[in-house]
């Protein structure tokens, strides 16, 4: 006799149990962001390709004007760091930890409608929504304290971070850039000039012109890498590194600078002349890893 095997109910409560456990697991990241920014750092180069550097000064480096430079000290103190970021690709135009009309409970790549719990995938609710990128960059920044000191040519410095100011939460998409809000430049060190005889600009100084000069308030933009999406891990670091120009000193002409108890600093126009060279030659860069 053939026996018909009997398909069993799992129990009530085996089922209620499961119906929990996966609710909670919804529960759990509802509104969660994209990403967030645990910890950032910044390092400040000064860096000289060896075909500036001066034999007869060590340390010291030619400018355009006919100079040689040598750097005592830079000082750099910033107030901020700001990451932004933009559009880029599959970005969605919405924010899943605030749901569009008629959605709730955005997470792992959907979300659920208010009206019988439905879940929809972020790019239906795209096509529905009929919008393509986000309203517009998001921007986080990263207060500094203290300043990055670097003693000369080919060094680097790392200048203390705080945190975030308005919350470190990421939204979707793709790094643009960071921008370094320097409340003052300020370097020190030792001028000669390269030309000799009725042609020299400056008198013949055995260790150099000592100088001491200063900008305030400059912008410092770097380019970006990496971005917030899908598949990427939720804690982030920023690292952050911003080159100063060797060029900084090519378009000052040292004797046309006033001096103060023997000790040259900068005009209006050698301030407005150094600033455009660090607007115009910074380097570096912004990576999201």
């Amino acid at each position: 006799m053939t026996r018909i095997p009997v398909l069993r109910r799992p129990p009530v409560r085996a089922l209620l149990a499961l119906a929990i456990v996966s609710a909670s697991a919804c529960a759990l990241d509802e509104g969660s962001p994209w990403g967030e920014l645990r910890d950032a750092s910044l390092i400040v180069l000064l860096d000289a390709p060896s075909e500036r550097l001066v034999t007869s000064h060590p340390g010291a480096v030619q400018t355009l004007m006919g100079y040689n430079v040598a750097v005592e000290q830079v000082e750099l103190r910033a107030s901020t760091l700001t990451l932004t970021l933009g559009a880029g690709g599959d970005v969605l135009s919405f924010d899943p930890s605030r749901p569009p009309p008629g959605y709730t409970n955005c997470h792992h790549g959907h979300c659920h409608t208010v009206e019988g719990n439905r879940i929809v995938d972020y790019a239906d609710i795209e096509a529905e929504l009929r919008l393509v990128g986000p309203s517009g960059d998001q921007s986080v920044v990263w207060s500094l304290a203290g300043a990055a000191l670097l003693p000369g040519f080919n060094s680097r410095a790392t200048p203390a971070m705080v945190g975030c100011e308005d919350g470190c939460t990421l939204e979707r998409g793709r790094v643009n850039g960071a921008s370094l809000e320097v409340v003052e430049l300020r370097v020190s060190g030792r001028v000669w000039d390269r030309r000799e005889g009725e042609r020299a600009r400056l008198a013949p100084l055995a260790g150099g012109h000592p100088f001491d000069i200063s900008v305030d308030n400059v912008t410092l933009v770097v380019v970006g890498e990496g971005r917030v999406e899908r598949g990427e891990r939720l804690q982030r670091v920023l690292e952050t590194t911003i080159a100063l120009p060797v060029s900084l000193f090519d378009d000052i002409d040292w004797a046309e600078m006033p001096s103060e108890q023997d000790l040259l600093t900068l005009s209006e126009e050698g301030a407005e002349a150094l600033t455009q060279r660090l607007l115009r030659d910074t380097s570096g860069s912004a990576r999201l890893r």
